[in-house]
């Protein structure tokens, strides 16, 4: 998923791991949220993928959005990573994120949220084959049963801990008291 579609979100590498995850897996599905200038060029390329890859057009709505995220396994941010960080975490889904884009905008803060094996998997490798073999061992030598996401539990405890609004005042209250100092 995607909310703005520019070539910094390279929204077309996710169409490329799909592509290759369909190869090994039966209803590889990749849904994309949102619009902009890059979506025609994307359809084009979704066109001649192995995978089902849907375009539903912008969505801001949260309760239209929940139902996408239940459905998903997986959230793929092989561009510029920033809310769609806690967004994803705050529904439950694991990012799947490369670590440094090579050549492209910086992550935004909330790139830090994605820890490695607890509430996604980062990439060290800046390219479609890596990110596809690295859910490819993911489901392979997970714990599912059935739809269930291996790292649910982690992401739960994570965001408890971690992305509640009051955690983040507290933060800013700290960071106050501190440069008053």
């Amino acid at each position: 998923m995607a909310n703005r579609l520019i070539p910094n979100k390279r929204v077309d590498v996710a169409i490329d791991v799909a592509t290759t995850l369909a190869s090994a897996f039966e209803n590889v599905r990749l849904t994309i949220v949102g619009d902009g200038p890059d979506r025609g060029r994307l359809q084009a390329l979704a066109r001649g993928a192995k995978a089902d890859v849907s375009f539903v057009g912008a969505i801001t709505d949260v309760e239209a959005l929940a139902p996408l995220f239940a459905r998903s396994d997986y959230a793929l941010i092989p561009g510029s990573a920033g809310l769609f960080v806690n967004q994803s975490l705050a529904f439950g889904v694991p990012v799947v994120m490369f670590d440094v884009l090579t050549g492209l905008s910086e992550h935004h803060p909330e790139e830090e949220y994605v820890v490695h094996g607890r509430t996604g998997l980062r990439i060290p490798d800046c390219s479609a084959e890596a990110m596809a073999k690295a859910i490819y061992n993911d489901i392979v030598h997970g714990d599912r049963e059935g739809r269930h996401r291996p790292l649910q539990a982690s992401i739960d405890d994570y965001v408890e801990s971690n992305l509640l609004i009051d955690n983040m005042v507290a933060g800013f209250r700290e960071l106050y008291v501190a440069c008053s100092r």
